[in-house]
C-alpha cells in the first residue's frame, strides 16, 4: 500500500500516521522512511505551484516529516 500509492497523497500519509500510532512503524520503518522522503522531495519540486489550504494534511505532513532523519 506505500509503494502503490502517490508520493504526495493524503491517503499515504494517513496510512502512515496510523502505522506509527498503532505502534507497528518498526516492521515498516524503510517504507515510511522511503515514502516520506519520496513526499519531501515531491514537495520541494512543486513548491511554487504547490498550495494545500487543508489545514489537517498540512499539520500531519509536518508531523510525519518531523520524524524523517
Amino acid at each position: 500500500m506505500l509503494v502503490e500509492t502517490l508520493n504526495n497523497s493524503t491517503q499515504k500519509l494517513v496510512l502512515i500516521d496510523t502505522i506509527k500510532r498503532l505502534g507497528i512503524a518498526f516492521h515498516f520503518h524503510n517504507e515510511i522512511e522511503t515514502s516520506l522522503q519520496n513526499t519531501l522531495d515531491a514537495s520541494q519540486q512543486q513548491s511554487e505551484n504547490y498550495v494545500d489550504d487543508n489545514l489537517y494534511v498540512v499539520a500531519l505532513r509536518f508531523r510525519l516529516l518531523s520524524f524523517l532523519n
